[in-house]
């Protein structure tokens, strides 16, 4: 292969690795531009229920008020969207999204995951969230990516396990962003394009070798 082969396929994975999301715990964290769904002035929800071009899905949602809890976070507030049998929340969007945050209400078991997919149901991210033995933890969780191919997103909570005394763990997501808006792609560092080079340069190195071998006398 030439070093100039070797240069444009080094590209090629530096800017495909710049699609992959960065997991995000903070709203300071989104671009500017994002939509915030709550769910302060609702008392009761259907399934599905659709709010702000999101749909939710379920098996049985409901509202939540925990107003009077001492809340360990500040990812939730005092309404909260739950699924009555802790089924997975599916969250739908009219358009794809390149980013999303959501608080996740109460982790006291390890387990808890949040996945992206795209329009093809193909998984584009997952992360394990957090969790806390203390009573009604909750933290803010999401993703970051380079291009708007987020169709849906899953809350995939723990499921119960008798054998090892762990029961229906009750959760709830709130303050749901998303934003549409691609945020800018990273210039490559001067150790990535430093590396480029120097693959190029012992491309070029194994090309005169092989072109120009020494001869022995």
């Amino acid at each position: 292969m030439s070093g100039l082969a070797i240069v444009a396929c080094a590209l090629v994975l530096l800017t495909t690795s710049t699609v992959f999301a960065d997991p995000i715990t903070s709203p300071t964290a989104l671009s500017p531009g994002w939509t915030l769904i709550d769910f302060e002035n609702i008392r009761s929800a259907t399934t599905p229920l659709t709010m702000g071009g999101v749909t939710f899905f379920g098996q049985e949602l409901d509202i939540l008020n925990v107003s009077d809890r001492n809340l360990n976070g500040n990812a939730v507030e005092s309404n909260i969207l739950i699924d009555r049998f802790t089924a997975p929340i599916q969250i739908v969007f009219a358009n794809p999204v390149s980013e999303f945050l959501l608080g996740w209400y109460d982790l006291n078991f390890p387990g808890n995951k949040l996945q992206a997919f795209n329009s093809a149901n193909e998984l584009l991210e997952e992360t394990a969230l957090p969790f806390n033995d203390g009573p009604y933890f909750n933290t803010f969780v999401g993703f970051k990516r380079n291009v708007a191919d987020i169709a849906m997103v899953i809350a995939l909570p723990v499921p119960p396990d008798p054998l090892v005394f762990r029961p229906r763990d009750e959760y709830g997501i709130d303050n749901v962003y998303f934003n549409s808006n691609v945020a800018a792609v990273p210039e490559p560092t001067s150790i990535e394009l430093l590396g480029i080079a120097g693959l190029a340069s012992l491309a070029t190195m194994k090309k005169f070798k092989r072109v120009n071998p020494l001869s022995k006398h």
